[in-house]
């Protein structure tokens, strides 16, 4: 990791948690502009987080559904056992972490954001942890989020959600308001309210891509999305016939992706 990432990644992680600058800040007890140093490029040039610094954010963020370790990493270090959740029957895993593209590439990943979900206010990227065929899903597979909306009716979301046990993790999940249905609602009854205090960040997934970072083999077909009770959502598109040629070249050469990954959701 080269330290133009640290800042990026950090936002990338506060994001994820839901949090705003001022919000984080305040938590941390340090002002808007003493966090903001992390933040910006031009102005945190160090290797790595300071390690209480990290620490700090890892206890904080963990609380918002974001992985320990990966703050911890910025810091060049792992999380302490203390910090990690215990396992959740049917989320031992996090279904998504945010994801962040190498420097070298971003520009070209931008285009094909931009391409993939043109309608969205403040789009985040986040990589699957596990595959979730029953939304068309697989390991690896890098999802476009809007992090300025709700879902409507009918949309896939990625949400932070708490579980039985009381720990937060991140799920992928059907929204029928005011409900949102996992790919284990019908096996283990997971389903989560979001009126109920069950949801604390919730944002619709928009499309999804791969790229040769993420994964060795070759991309396979997404699935219909139309799991849990019938055709309440559109069916996964191919990229195909939805971006313009010039674009769509552009983003695969530039960010080395799979030509056939991207799916409109």
């Amino acid at each position: 990791m080269t330290f133009p990432d640290i800042p990026h990644r950090l936002k990338a992680l506060r994001e994820a948690a839901g949090l705003s600058i001022r919000a984080l800040a305040a938590e941390l007890g340090m002002s808007s502009s003493g966090y903001a140093h992390y933040e910006t490029p031009a102005r945190f040039k160090d290797a790595y987080l300071p390690m209480q610094m990290a620490q700090d954010l890892a206890r904080i963020l963990a609380a918002h559904g974001v992985s320990p370790d990966d703050v911890m990493a910025l810091a060049g270090s792992a999380a302490p056992a203390s910090m990690r959740p215990r396992p959740t029957p049917g989320l031992s895993e996090d279904a998504a972490r945010p994801w962040v593209p190498q420097a070298s590439r971003r520009d070209a990943v931008d285009v094909l954001i931009r391409a993939l979900a043109p309608g969205a206010l403040n789009p985040g990227t986040f990589e699957m942890s596990r595959a979730i065929p029953a939304f068309g899903l697989l390991k690896g597979d890098i999802v476009i989020v809007d992090r300025k909306r709700l879902p409507v009716a009918g949309e896939v979301a990625l949400a932070n959600a708490r579980t039985d046990d009381g720990l937060m993790s991140t799920i992928v999940g059907r929204f029928l308001p005011p409900l949102l249905f996992t790919a284990e609602s019908l096996t283990d009854g997971s389903i989560y309210d979001v009126t109920a205090g069950d949801v604390a960040v919730y944002h619709p997934i928009l499309a999804s891509f791969r790229t040769h970072e993420t994964h060795d083999g070759p991309t396979k077909a997404g699935s219909p999305l139309g799991h849990l009770g019938g055709p309440v959502g559109p069916v996964v598109g191919r990229l195909a016939g939805k971006v313009r040629p010039d674009e769509r070249a552009e983003a695969v050469a530039g960010a080395s992706l799979e030509p056939e990954g991207p799916r409109i959701f």
